[in-house]
This record gives C-alpha cells, sequence and structure tokens, in this order.
C-alpha cells in the first residue's frame, strides 16, 4: 500500500498542517515579544467582539469604564499583560493539540501503509484524536480579555471540535471490531 496516492496525500497534508502549527506557534510568539517591545505598534489593531469570539453560537460582553473620550480603548496595546499570556497560553494549548493529533493521524497513516490497520496502536491513536479535539473544544469555548479601560468575556461553542471528537471515537471502536476480527480471522485455521 504503498503507492497508494491517497495515503500519501494525506501524509504529506498532514505534514503541512503539522507545520504550519509550528509556524502559527512561531509567530504568535513573535507577535508576544514584539509586543513587549514596541507596545505602541498594536494601537491602530481594534479587537472586535467578532475577533474575540470564535464561532456564531455564544454569548459575549464587551465593557468598558473610562472618563476620557478614547478613539478605540480595545486596542491589543491596551490589553493587560496578565490577560495577553493567559490568551498566548490559550492559543499555544490549542496549537499544541492540534499538533499532536495530526501527529497521531500520521501515526495511522503510516501503519495502514505497512498494511498493519487493525492494530492496537491504530485504536490508541484515534482515542488519543479524541481526547485532543475534547481539550480543543474545552479551550475554544471562553476568551476573557481585560483592557487597560475595559473588558471583553465570551462563551461561545464550536461544533466542528465535537464533531471531530465523535468521528475520532467512532473510528476507535470501528478499529477495535477490526482487530478482533482480525485477531479471530488468526486462530482460525
Amino acid at each position: 500500500m504503498k503507492k497508494n496516492p491517497l495515503l500519501n496525500v494525506a501524509m504529506f497534508t498532514c505534514k503541512v498542517f503539522c507545520f504550519m502549527q509550528l509556524a502559527m506557534l512561531l509567530l504568535i510568539t513573535v507577535v508576544l515579544v514584539h509586543w513587549h517591545v514596541n507596545r505602541e505598534f498594536y494601537s491602530e489593531m481594534v479587537l472586535t467582539s467578532g475577533f474575540l469570539s470564535k464561532s456564531t453560537i455564544g454569548y459575549s460582553v464587551t465593557t468598558r469604564w473610562t472618563t476620557e473620550t478614547l478613539k478605540a480603548p480595545l486596542t491589543l496595546s491596551n490589553v493587560k499583560p496578565a490577560s495577553l499570556y493567559f490568551s498566548y497560553i490559550q492559543i499555544a494549548m490549542i496549537l499544541l493539540f492540534t499538533f499532536l493529533a495530526f501527529k497521531e493521524f500520521l501515526k495511522v497513516i503510516r501503519s495502514v501503509r505497512l498494511i498493519q490497520t487493525f492494530k492496537k496502536a491504530n485504536i490508541k491513536s484515534f482515542r488519543s484524536i479524541g481526547k485532543y479535539f475534547l481539550l480543543i473544544f474545552i479551550l475554544t469555548s471562553f476568551s476573557v480579555v481585560y483592557f487597560e479601560q475595559g473588558m471583553f468575556y465570551g462563551v461561545s461553542l464550536s461544533v466542528t471540535p465535537l464533531i471531530l471528537m465523535f468521528v475520532a471515537y467512532i473510528l476507535a471502536e470501528i478499529f477495535k471490531e477490526g482487530n478482533d476480527l482480525s485477531e479471530e480471522n488468526q486462530l482460525t485455521i
């Protein structure tokens, strides 16, 4: 099965997505460091509730408190450092779990290429993928950002990680049944 073009495309795509996750982590790290060096660079970058919430199903509140008339108090330059660190860790964890899910999927593809499809390692990989997508769902379901003159908080439900989690667990059960049938077939003479 090493010459199966669909598996080769899937492997290449997974590797590209893994690289993209690492590149995004590097990019947000550079932005975090640059934010400390030059906060005024981000004074024009207004964070709106649409940018901060991650889906259309949810609830969000944006509050502002100031006696001055500021043009845009909810800019990236006005984010409090602790809030920025929290958001950085939240995004970094989402990228990490996505990276790990793609790595587990690469393991499954490699075993399928070696005609070891229904092995117990693949069942564990799909269960791990399901756990990673559950953690991604939890991490993407809330946003909290404190500014110098306001705050934003929201709860939003992104259905995509939940669907992918259910698909991963269903595939784990399918592969488990395949493993049972494969072992039963090997015992049959």
